[in-house]
């Protein structure tokens, strides 16, 4: 079959899931490795509390990068300290 046709239906998918994502959360996160975003299918693999409880742990489902975010304000932001990782372009 068409590519283009696949690359339609995955675009709508994503967007619908998108969508109930924020309406279910209010927030979406990026994985500053490979830049997938969290409500994508494939987006996060787990979200846990690191030490500090207003500090957040997410595990690229696509890369593996562990990234952590600071839950203090009103949306999760990416916290100034993360390990080392070495950027992916995004196809």
């Amino acid at each position: 079959m068409n590519t283009r046709f696949w690359e339609a239906v995955r675009h709508l998918a994503n967007e619908k899931i998108k969508k109930q994502y924020m309406k279910k959360t209010g927030h979406d996160r990026k994985c500053p490795n490979c830049n997938t975003w969290i409500s994508e299918v494939g987006g996060a693999a787990s979200v846990d509390y690191a030490d500090e409880d207003w500090l957040e742990f997410m595990k690229c489902r696509q890369c593996g990068y562990k990234s952590l975010w600071d839950l203090r304000g009103m949306i999760p932001d990416l916290y100034k300290h993360q390990n080392p990782h070495t950027p992916k372009v995004k196809k």
